[in-house]
């Protein structure tokens, strides 16, 4: 079951490589789990594609200050009661709709995949 309240968030903004990166993120969340919500935040609120792909579009706090530091408020940024937080430099091949399953009853959950370079 989908719920409306839930969503994923990703970041993207500065070089333009981030944004292309995001916009095929949410092409393979758009085909793969067409039932989830997508929002972004970014500098780049006048690209009209990025307005197509995500249901959400952010303004980008400079404020929060630069990299990883915007991470630290995704909280204040997701539209979402419920989120997932995916960086821009992924896709999604399959649903995702079982990691909100997965994370149902937690209030705050970190995953971490380790990469084997082999």
């Amino acid at each position: 079951m989908v719920e409306h309240d839930q969503g994923t968030i990703t970041l993207a903004y500065g070089l333009p490589k981030y944004i292309e990166m995001a916009k095929t993120l949410a092409r393979s969340l758009r085909l793969h789990s067409p039932g989830i919500r997508r929002a972004i935040a970014t500098d780049r609120l006048d690209d009209k594609s990025l307005l197509e792909l995500f249901d959400s579009v952010v303004p980008l706090r400079k404020e929060y200050g630069s990299n990883v530091r915007q991470k630290l408020h995704l909280d204040r940024y997701s539209p979402f009661t419920r989120t997932v937080f995916i960086d821009c430099d992924s896709i999604a091949v399959r649903d995702i709709q079982f990691i909100f399953e997965l994370l149902r009853g937690t209030g705050f959950s970190l995953k971490f995949r380790a990469v084997d370079s082999n």
